[in-house]
């Protein structure tokens, strides 16, 4: 789906990025090329959903693009989305609790099959450091607004 409508793009990225608009579009309801990876992901987890799967993981490696002054500029993404709507159950019957290092070992796993050099996941890992602190003060956040209600 590399093509999306102008509300589709605007809700998937910042308002940084230009739309790479289309002259001639072949539909004209869509007449951007995506600027982010995650339609498609949202598009996918739905259909499964509605399928009645209920833990589903989704990596898609593809191009995005958005506009740069008077030219366009086109990137290569790796974006995923993880759905567990029930809590798994793992081999000895316990309750499996997916958490920030469930989603490190889905990520170094995508890198090493990826086959990403250790200098870029170097890099990487100082990212998801960062997505660590961040879902730290999530969780901590939350824990305070239910002891404050």
């Amino acid at each position: 789906m590399p093509f999306v409508s102008t509300e589709t793009f605007h809700a998937l990225n910042s308002n940084e990025w230009s739309p790479a608009e289309l002259s001639n579009p072949i539909n004209e309801n869509e007449p951007l090329m995506r600027g982010s990876l995650f339609g498609s992901l949202f598009s996918a987890i739905n259909l499964n959903v509605k399928k009645g799967y209920s833990a589903i993981k989704f990596f898609e490696h593809g191009n995005v693009f958005h506009k740069v002054k008077n030219d366009f500029a086109q990137e290569s993404h790796i974006s995923g989305l993880i759905y567990f709507h029930e809590s798994q159950k793992t081999w000895s019957d316990k309750s499996f609790q997916y958490d920030l290092y469930s989603l490190k070992a889905e990520v170094l796993k995508l890198l090493e099959t990826l086959r990403v050099s250790l200098f870029s996941l170097c890099l990487i890992l100082q990212r998801l450091f960062l997505l660590q602190m961040l879902w730290i003060f999530l969780q901590a956040r939350k824990k305070l607004e239910c002891l404050g209600r």
